[in-house]
């Protein structure tokens, strides 16, 4: 969302309660829910969308639902049984940085990246689990002078990035003047954009880059 695109947006609910900051720092909890925003939703309709067993979203809804940041906003009877309809308490939140648990700046921005970088390991270790006693990092050195470590079975070569379960990861110093940096940023986002497929596979996309600290 670009600066002009959020002004032209309602003013967010600024949160004051610490359970619903809490839910909303919550990877999880904001995953659950997405589905409820902008649209009054089933549980059923969520999990299909979310692509998650019903019975298991309805326990984190009944949590939110509990503190606060979805309401339910109709019921409906449907093939012999009561279906509940559910939208969130704002289409937009803000949490004051001294109402989150982080005690400096920085930690409250490494909590937003452990769980897509965890979610990443953990969905590579289950594709390369059975190899781990084979498996190991290649550092090696490509021309240009970056020094790569990537995954490798043998000790020669890395994991190919392609095959039946594609993914990648990479990361590298660029060197942007302002104008390429605020150009590179666009393009990620419209990368991101331009291949989200709500019937593809789930792959788990985590793009970031910043200005590195110190000197320059």
């Amino acid at each position: 969302m670009d600066r002009e695109e959020s002004r032209s947006l309602p003013p967010p609910l600024v949160v004051q309660d610490p359970v619903w900051a809490r839910l909303l720092l919550d990877p999880l909890a904001r995953q659950t829910l997405a589905p409820f925003f902008g649209r009054d939703t089933t549980v059923g309709e969520a999990a299909a969308q979310l692509g998650v067993k019903p019975n298991t979203l309805l326990r984190r809804v009944q949590r939110l639902v509990a503190g606060g940041l979805l309401h339910v906003t109709g019921e409906e009877r449907r093939a012999g049984r009561s279906l509940k309809r559910y939208r969130v308490a704002s289409e937009r939140f803000f949490v004051p940085f001294a109402l989150t648990d982080a005690v400096t700046l920085e930690d409250l921005l490494m909590q937003a990246v452990e769980e897509p970088n965890r979610l990443i390991a953990r969905g590579l270790a289950q594709l390369y689990g059975s190899h781990a006693p084979r498996l190991g990092y290649l550092v090696t050195r490509l021309e240009g002078g970056r020094i790569a470590h990537d995954l490798s079975l043998d000790g020669l070569t890395p994991i190919p990035y392609g095959g039946a379960h594609p993914w990648f990861r990479d990361a590298r110093v660029l060197r942007l003047r302002p104008a390429q940096a605020e150009q590179f940023g666009q393009e990620l986002q419209a990368l991101l954009d331009r291949y989200a497929d709500p019937q593809g596979a789930r792959y788990l996309a985590f793009l970031a880059f910043a200005p590195l600290p110190g000197r320059r």
